[in-house]
């Protein structure tokens, strides 16, 4: 096995790096257009789907900062019509949804510390979340 001059890591681990970094970039240019995409689909798939939002933020433990979350858990769901609750299996499907994403390439797509909701006529990032 060859080593790199300037330290011990093995220069395939190196080779492999520049490669998940390279797969890692190309994931994040085409993030936003797939989560447009499916999220449009989304819309076509379920005509009484009104939005669907969810909060990024970073919690706090007892005054310490903690890592970033992207709290899909408490994914609001809005249906047409007064008062109906949604379905379980439409918030599944849109928890699913959200999912596919690596918290990363959420934060990258739509900021921190904010609530983002996804409507038929489009994605609205809104203001500081005081979540």
């Amino acid at each position: 096995m060859t080593k790199n001059e300037n330290c011990d890591v093995p220069e395939n681990y190196l080779q492999w790096k520049t490669q998940f970094d390279r797969i890692r970039q190309k994931m994040k240019e085409t993030a936003k257009p797939f989560f447009e995409q499916y999220s449009k689909q989304l819309f076509k798939d379920f005509p009484e789907l009104e939005s669907f939002s969810w909060a990024q933020y970073t919690p706090y433990n007892d005054g310490d900062v903690t890592s970033l979350g992207v709290f899909t858990k408490y994914t609001d769901i809005e249906i047409s019509g007064e008062g109906k609750p949604p379905e379980p299996l439409k918030k599944a499907i849109i928890d699913d949804f959200l999912k596919k994403f690596e918290e990363d390439d959420l934060v990258q797509m739509f900021g921190e510390e904010i609530k983002i909701t996804v409507t038929k006529d489009g994605i609205t990032v809104g203001g500081y979340c005081e979540c």
